[in-house]
């Protein structure tokens, strides 16, 4: 029989591994894998077990571990020695905790995961490959007891209460970091360890974080740096950590090597959230998914800079702000960053700062996608893009709903002497306290604007003096403010309806029409496709022309030279 499974064809009396090689064995669902070179399972003979990490060479090895036991880590002798048994793991080989008992390391170092093995507990279902018969459930696991790892209540210094090792796994335990009170919150408690961490790993390859609860970390509840291969952090539960100084719930560095990064269906609560960072010559794919995020800070950043180079894709999270929130997603590239962005179908709530922003300079030429969002109640801006520098880049802003911002619902930015595509396609924009979408364009920037198919209702709902004196909810500037650069826009405005705003729907503003002033292009043939009121205005270093806006139909709108714009054929602007 095999334990667990209910079996008793060919049962003997005895219970020892002995007797039990005797027996007649059946093919179960679940299985006890132990510490000795035996068989375990048959269909119609005995086969050997073998782990497909290390081949034929080694069967595959578990043991089991518990408190108060005295055995030799069988499944019916557990070993009561938790350290000696996690320590004298080699590659391949599984250690499983049963239970849920508290788990205290020596020192403030904490436990190490050595290389190549798998800490597992009978909290989550658990599973092993085998050659001869994939995935195998572990017997006992499912249990819903997570063991606590923890240190001693001492200064920390940093470290982790768990170092993770290349190609190891850590997954069903509650990881603590010990505080001055039972209950650790944020405002009110200080723990003793100043330092410390939950998971950490560096220069490392290969690794798995899945299905652990991890709180009072003052630093990073997971923290792992030049981790490459593929790295997976899953089903993870981490609260009240990370608030020493802004930490990250879970962070990953890499200056060097290439990673596959997977954080997914993990709950972060009362934390800044997730950080995934590539520099120098690193690269890699990382894709973000599915999370539910409680953030006092940033939600999701993620950042490629120097001569890195980054796929991402963030997608399925929800993303809830609390009183102290800066940001719902972000994602930056300087340097010479490189790599391809998209930001979708993520819900995004009550962040104090912008919901989604995005961030380019020096020579940085990232291709960013912002789709199927849903962003509600963004104090600063539903979406903020911001280029800068040299940078080179493109942005596709579609199918958002961004309804309630305080301020802009979408911002974008190009300063110095940075190129941006921009192209807003298909977005909802309702209720913006300020504009319901605002593009400047200074300094040398190029920027080009395709917008199409866009609805704006109710915004700019702000009273008192701005600049220019009657902004529409869509305002498309160059050089708004210090009217002596010469910034080249070109716009498209295709199919997008207006409605219910204040003033007028859609604004153009020239800021430097004067002679070697600001290029300012505009489609001029497909005004006729949109609908609403639209004001063109223009500062040829003297006086504004006109010198008092009224809003016009934009169908009936016209581009003339010498207005301060300029009439270009359909499809001019790039996008």
């Amino acid at each position: 029989t095999v334990p667990g499974s209910g079996a008793t064809k060919g049962r003997t009396d005895q219970g020892s591994s002995l007797a039990r090689l005797g027996e007649l064995v059946e093919r179960q669902d679940t299985i006890a894998v132990k510490r000795e070179n035996r068989t375990y399972y048959t269909d119609s003979n005995r086969i050997t077990v073998i782990n497909p990490v290390t081949g034929a060479a080694q069967p595959l090895k578990v043991t089991y571990v518990a408190a108060g036991a005295t055995g030799i880590g069988t499944v019916e002798s557990p070993s009561g020695n938790f350290p000696t048994a996690l320590s004298s793991a080699a590659t391949g080989d599984v250690v499983y905790v049963q239970g849920n008992p508290t788990l205290t390391a020596a020192t403030v170092a904490g436990f190490r995961v050595p290389a190549g093995v798998q800490l597992l507990s009978t909290g989550p279902v658990q599973t092993v490959n085998t050659v001869e018969l994939g995935a195998v459930k572990l017997p006992g696991s499912g249990s819903g007891l997570f063991p606590v790892l923890t240190v001693p209540a001492t200064t920390g210094t940093g470290a982790g209460i768990v170092t993770l090792s290349s190609n190891s796994t850590l997954s069903g335990f509650d990881v603590k970091v010990p505080t001055t009170s039972t209950q650790f919150t944020a405002n009110s408690v200080t723990p003793t360890n100043l330092d410390a961490r939950g998971i950490v790993g560096s220069s490392i390859s290969n690794v798995t974080v899945a299905n652990n609860i991890v709180s009072g970390a003052r630093r990073e509840a997971i923290n792992l740096s030049e981790a490459t291969g593929n790295i997976t952090i899953n089903n993870n539960t981490i609260r009240d950590s990370g608030v020493n100084s802004g930490e990250n719930a879970i962070r990953v560095l890499n200056s060097t090597g290439r990673v596959n990064l997977g954080i997914a269906n993990n709950t972060i609560t009362n934390n800044n959230g997730i950080l995934a960072s590539l520099s120098g010559t690193a690269t890699g794919s990382a894709t973000i998914a599915n999370n539910t995020i409680n953030t006092t800070r940033t939600g999701i950043s993620l950042r490629v800079s120097e001569n890195a180079n980054l796929t991402s894709t963030t997608t399925g999270n929800t993303i809830n702000g609390t009183s102290t929130s800066t940001e719902g997603v972000v994602f930056g590239a300087f340097g010479n960053g490189q790599g391809t962005t998209t930001i979708s179908n993520n819900q995004i709530n009550n962040i104090r700062g912008r919901g989604v922003a995005v961030e380019v300079s020096d020579t940085a030429k990232p291709q960013v996608t912002i789709s199927g969002n849903t962003i509600t109640g963004s104090r600063t801006n539903g979406i903020n893009v911001l280029a800068s520098g040299n940078a080179d880049t493109r942005v596709t802003v579609s199918g958002n709903t961004i309804n309630n911002t305080t301020g802009v619902g979408v911002e974008v930015d190009a300063s110095e002497a940075a190129r941006l595509r921009f192209r807003l396609t298909n977005n909802t924009i309702s209720n913006s306290g300020s504009l319901g979408v605002s593009v400047f364009a200074s300094d040398t920037s190029n920027i080009s604007v395709n917008a199409d198919n866009n609805t704006l209702t109710n915004n700019n709902t702000v009273t008192g003096t701005q600049s220019p004196a009657t902004p529409s909810p869509f305002d498309i500037a160059a050089d708004p403010a210090s009217f002596g650069t010469k910034p080249t826009v070109c716009v498209r405005l295709n199919n997008n309806r207006g409605s219910g705003n204040t003033v007028a729907d859609y604004s153009l503003y020239n800021g430097n029409s004067a002679t070697g002033g600001a290029i300012f292009q505009v489609e001029n043939g497909v005004f006729a496709t949109n609908t609403g009121r639209i004001t063109l205005q223009a500062f040829n270093g003297t006086d504004l022309v006109p010198a008092t806006v009224t809003p016009t139909a934009i169908g009936s709108a016209t581009i003339s030279t010498g207005s301060g714009f300029t009439p270009v054929a359909n499809g001019f602007c790039p996008n």
